[in-house]
């Protein structure tokens, strides 16, 4: 759980990966929607306008020179596996996109694998570019993998289950809700974790 909380609130990119954040986004807005299937939840977030960082300029062979906009979005699909995506738009009419797939393996209750896959839709001709993105994104995971580590050491899950709920946990919320229902179905029991989470309040 902490490894899909930590995906489903990016808010934590500025902070956590300062070198892939696009130049002049200090923080990440809330989500624009958060949906709620019985099993799932997808959400998606639209940033502000910014210029591109080093690894997106180099990536897309855009221009420099000019702001572009941003929409970051995924699906907790289950608690097996997690999508997300991130698209650029080339203001030409073309969305720069980029996909990753976690598949999250538990071994034991403090001991998760996670698979991840990478694809783009642009420069698939261009062997470099998925080499560079992958280092990329190779960096962006040792970072993430660090980041919930210390969390697991020091606080571990039930820590992060508590405390106060803000709107960038719309998604972690919606999350916590449907696992906590899918124990209590497997187990034949209610649920205590779904009774403490309270609804979110904007």
């Amino acid at each position: 759980m902490l490894v899909h909380e930590h995906y489903l609130d990016l808010t934590h990119i500025p902070e956590v990966h300062p070198e892939e954040t696009p130049p002049g986004l200090e923080q990440l807005p809330p989500l624009d929607h958060v949906s709620v299937s019985e099993t799932s939840v997808t959400y998606t977030r639209t940033l502000p306008p910014a210029e591109l960082a080093d690894w997106e300029a180099e990536a897309t062979g855009l221009p420099r020179d000019r702001e572009y906009k941003r929409r970051h979005h995924g699906t907790f699909i289950s608690p097996a596996i997690l999508a997300e995506g991130w698209e650029i738009d080339g203001g030409d009419g073309q969305l720069y996109e980029q996909a990753r797939i976690h598949a999250v393996t538990p071994e034991s209750p403090t001991r998760t694998h996670l698979f991840s896959r990478f694809a783009h839709n642009f420069a698939l001709d261009r062997a470099l570019v998925g080499q560079h993105l992958h280092a990329v994104m190779a960096k962006v995971m040792q970072e993430d993998v660090a980041v919930i580590e210390a969390i697991e050491a020091t606080a571990g899950y039930q820590g992060s289950a508590s405390g106060i709920h803000l709107i960038a946990d719309a998604g972690v919320l919606q999350v916590r809700r449907i696992v906590a229902r899918m124990l209590a179905t497997e187990t034949g029991r209610t649920s205590a974790e779904l009774d403490r989470v309270p609804p979110l309040r904007v």
